[in-house]
């Protein structure tokens, strides 16, 4: 299956008071905001990763929704992370150990953990609500990726992906996430600000921002074109 994207997007339903504040701001009246973007690339059947990197407002999730549509029209399997925002409610009073089942647990569960920087005894008997937020993020797409391997899931999204970690862990839990959803034939897109990922996988990586989305302030009206 190859997947192109081509969006025209375009907003009008403003309300008068936000009409004003805009002439107010930049002294001429702001009518609409329009996105333009196409991705000229085919996303082809090869590429497991498919990440999409801009600053906040470049459009990542127009794009989301946007394939999300596309795959549902195929009637493909999808997992969107944004469906499943109980985790942790469900699990903050728990530890690893507990959320697990460690001491009866696969050693694809223990290398999983291991891999993505979470098995460590302090770490593992913490509970999760105490863990920093970029543990927290990690261990929800771990504990959703487990549970994933025997469903019928063959595409996922996520969206603010590893937005509270730095650069390096990101590029390490990558890898690694990438390696594990490949060995179950899930391909991945993601879409966040942290830019650290772009070059370092040989998937297709793109990056939203000047090269593909621009905003600009022309005549005092806020348009967003290519």
């Amino acid at each position: 299956m190859k997947l192109q994207l081509n969006i025209n997007y375009k907003q009008t339903n403003y309300t008068n008071k936000e009409m004003q504040l805009v002439a107010d701001i930049f002294g001429a009246p702001c009518n609409n905001i329009d996105f333009n973007l196409k991705v000229n690339e085919d996303i082809d059947d090869k590429y497991k990763f498919i990440n999409f990197t801009g600053i906040s407002g470049s459009g990542k999730t127009v794009i989301k929704n946007e394939i999300k549509k596309i795959l549902s029209s195929k009637r493909e399997h999808i997992l969107d992370f944004d469906d499943l925002d109980d985790f942790e409610e469900k699990y903050n009073e728990s530890n690893i150990l507990e959320l697990f089942s460690i001491e009866s647990a696969s050693d694809e569960v223990l290398k999983i953990l291991g891999g993505f920087g979470l098995f460590e005894m302090r770490i593992l008997l913490s509970k999760i609500k105490l863990l920093s937020q970029g543990q927290r993020t990690r261990l929800k797409y771990i504990w959703l990726m487990f549970n994933l391997s025997d469903t019928d899931t063959t595409h996922i999204l996520i969206d603010e992906f590893l937005t509270f970690v730095d650069e390096l862990t990101a590029i390490s839990f990558s890898r690694n996430i990438v390696k594990y959803l490949k060995s179950k034939n899930i391909k991945l897109y993601t879409f966040g600000v942290n830019s650290a990922l772009i070059g370092q996988f040989e998937d297709v990586s793109y990056q939203l921002g000047s090269s593909c989305i621009n905003a600009k302030i022309e005549n005092g009206e806020i348009t967003y074109k290519n």
